[in-house]
């Protein structure tokens, strides 16, 4: 009797490991492959977006990977990252890779190109498809990230409230995705009487401090994309703290900062107009959805969407910004990123 209880117990252990082992391979699965770390302002809203999108759906497993270049961007570190990234894809096996931005794609993903067991989704690419032979796979489709050039003209025009030229110039770090970003900024055929004069791209924190300078004596206004890799002095790996550029920035610059990216607002500066991390999040989860349960690839798409942070104080008379319209700020109570004018207490 003890026997043949043992049997049947023996059997329901085997049954229910064969159908769990089953429904494991079975369910879909996906990587969500991040360029840079989880505490990086971008990334944590670009998951914010995912997960917005995939919380809704419990059949899928979803694995998170974080290389962080961006706290790491020596070269050893990053060809040994892509290594490491590989064999996650490789032991993990998704069906659908969600890669973001270019440095996933670059040491990771366009190794999977035409791969016919992964589906690839790339977001936040400030290069071109080209760059990665994307164009050329039948296996990858995604969103391209591109600065919001259209508000920024926009915002710029409301401003000024005049047709004569407005100079502004591009003052950022030398990373490879501000190059692309300047690439794009240069190439754009919509600036209309917005003359973008040359950039500044620089390294150190005394040539930032050049930089911004002399776009205070040249310009109307100064666009910032990033500061992210600013280091102490030439040839250190000792970074500057984003909050301290910003905050001698605002100190020093004599025109209007506007930012381009969301954490610029974040780290101190009044105003700005920036790509959507949450767009790129979801539009990417929502095409890796749409892959799983069609098999088909939607085609490629670019940002649509940009956020905007404003300081109250900077849309008061006499404020750098006080031309902007009010759904400005409508929009940016809306999304969380409305700075209000600190109160002196009594």
């Amino acid at each position: 009797m003890i026997k043949l209880r043992l049997l049947f117990v023996g059997l329901f252990v085997l049954g229910s490991t064969y159908f769990l082992v089953k429904e494991s391979i079975s369910t879909p699965r996906i990587l969500v492959l991040q360029s840079y770390g989880s505490d990086y302002s971008w990334t944590h809203d670009v998951d914010v977006g995912i997960k917005k999108i995939l919380e809704k759906e419990s059949t899928v497993t979803v694995r998170w990977h974080y290389m962080d270049t961006k706290n790491h961007p020596e070269k050893h570190y990053l060809e040994k990252i892509g290594i490491v990234s590989k064999r996650v894809i490789d032991q993990f096996k998704p069906s659908v890779i969600i890669a973001v931005d270019d440095d996933a794609q670059e040491y990771v993903t366009k190794y999977y190109n035409n791969d016919p067991n992964i589906k690839i989704v790339f977001s936040g690419v400030n290069a071109t498809r080209e760059e990665y032979a994307f164009d050329k796979a039948n296996n990858v489709t995604g969103i391209l990230e591109r600065l919001p050039a259209d508000g920024i003209v926009d915002s710029l025009q409301l401003l000024a409230g005049t047709t004569n030229t407005i100079k502004i110039i591009h003052v950022s770090d030398e990373s490879k995705t501000v190059k692309l970003d300047d690439k794009f900024l240069h190439a754009y055929k919509g600036w209309k009487n917005v003359k973008m004069l040359p950039s500044l791209l620089v390294s150190t924190f005394d040539d930032w401090k050049v930089a911004i300078k002399k776009a205070s004596e040249d310009a109307d206004y100064i666009v910032i994309s990033n500061y992210r890799k600013i280091y102490d002095v030439k040839g250190s790996e000792k970074k500057v703290l984003p909050k301290e550029i910003m905050a001698w920035t605002m100190a020093n610059a004599t025109k209007p900062i506007i930012g381009m990216n969301a954490f610029i607002f974040e780290d101190g500066a009044r105003l700005a107009i920036a790509t959507s991390p949450y767009e790129q999040g979801e539009v990417a989860a929502v095409f890796a959805l749409e892959i799983i349960k069609t098999g088909v690839l939607p085609p490629h798409t670019q940002t649509k969407q940009f956020v905007i942070g404003i300081d109250e104080e900077s849309i008061m008379p006499g404020g750098e910004f006080f031309g902007l319209p009010k759904t400005y700020v409508a929009y940016a109570l809306y999304s969380g990123k409305f700075r209000q004018k600190k109160i002196n207490a009594k």
